[in-house]
């Protein structure tokens, strides 16, 4: 990270969410594959053309400002896909694998939703209304992908297995 202004930060936050993305789109499949034939399984399904649809947004905001879009690779992301990812293959008994799917799933959402906020904030503090809107409504998807995790979890544990 080279930020040595507001301006700088932001552009390495969005690279930062490039990487988040870019490495999302990637697990999605083996997530999806984890689970049997279920909502679950439908609703991870669901999140990989969402998730490309992020990345092309975000690359538009790179383009606008005639910005790079690589050069980072989120870490932090790289390490909860990867002890995710591990925790799920290990589990044996299905119920206990989407559990873990579905907390995996969370911890993503939970850095995603957090990432997007500081980038819309930095976005509303440079006065790119364009970039805010944008990452606005990146934020509000993230949210919404968290509440319906909430209810899988929720629905998971109402049923006495």
């Amino acid at each position: 990270m080279n930020s040595k202004s507001p301006t700088d930060l932001y552009f390495d936050q969005l690279r930062d969410l490039y990487s988040v993305e870019s490495q999302v789109i990637l697990t999605l499949p083996e997530l999806a594959a984890a689970t049997g034939p279920s909502p679950l399984r439908e609703f991870l399904q669901g999140q990989e053309p969402l998730a490309m649809r992020r990345k092309r947004h975000l690359q538009g905001i790179f383009k606008r400002h005639h910005a790079p879009s690589d050069g980072d690779i989120c870490e932090g992301m790289k390490g909860l896909i990867h002890g995710g990812n591990r925790h799920i293959a290990m589990a044996k008994d299905p119920v206990v694998r989407d559990l873990l799917l579905i907390a995996h799933c969370s911890r993503i959402k939970h850095y995603e939703i957090a990432a997007y906020q500081f980038a819309a904030t930095l976005a509303g503090y440079l006065d790119y209304p364009k970039d805010l809107d944008t990452l606005t409504e990146m934020l509000g998807e993230a949210k919404e992908a968290e509440g319906r995790l909430e209810v899988f979890a929720s629905g998971m544990f109402s049923c006495k297995r």
